[in-house]
């Protein structure tokens, strides 16, 4: 079976091939599929032909094939719509805000793929996502209780007098 990686730019897929096979690989937007060309006229089988869980940058992707494993390197592509890094809304020249070519727009960060593939093997969680806070309880004494017993034993006697 196929294995996967990622970093916040790149998403890697690895995928075991038949012996001495040379793939066609077609990588879409949100898409790739892997074939074995056919043949003497056959039909071509289909090795992967997988929703991507994300957007990719067609054009900086990359395949190569080594001791019959198929890489796919696919460059994520940046999500303006959603991009809440607190350092792109910083002021220009702000520490830490990563700056576009020319120093005028923060870039937006890459999103992280829950999984390389719809449906497939999740993979860790987000890095650069944040912690959920640590609620800590502790368990009040008994003490309360019977501070709040003691109280309701006034029988109504007061030293005041009409």
């Amino acid at each position: 079976g196929a294995t996967w990686s990622q970093t916040d730019d790149t998403v890697s897929i690895w995928l075991p091939l038949p012996e001495n096979v040379v793939p066609e690989v077609v990588i879409s937007q949100r898409r790739a599929i892997v074939r074995h060309p056919a043949g003497d006229g056959g039909e071509p089988a289909i090795l992967m032909d997988s929703e991507l869980a994300g957007d990719v940058a067609v054009d900086d992707c990359a395949w190569s094939v080594s001791d019959g494993v198929l890489t796919l390197d696919l460059s994520k592509r940046p999500d303006y719509a959603t991009d809440a890094a607190p350092q792109a809304l910083g002021r220009r020249g702000a520490p830490g805000a990563a700056l576009a070519i020319g120093g005028t727009a923060p870039l937006a960060r890459r999103p992280w793929w829950p999984s390389a593939v719809c449906g497939g093997r999740l993979g860790p969680p987000d890095p650069a996502a944040p912690q959920p806070e640590k609620l800590e309880m502790t368990r009040l004494d008994g003490k309360i209780g019977e501070q709040v017993a003691a109280k309701s034993g006034f029988q109504g006697k007061s030293k005041f007098q009409w």
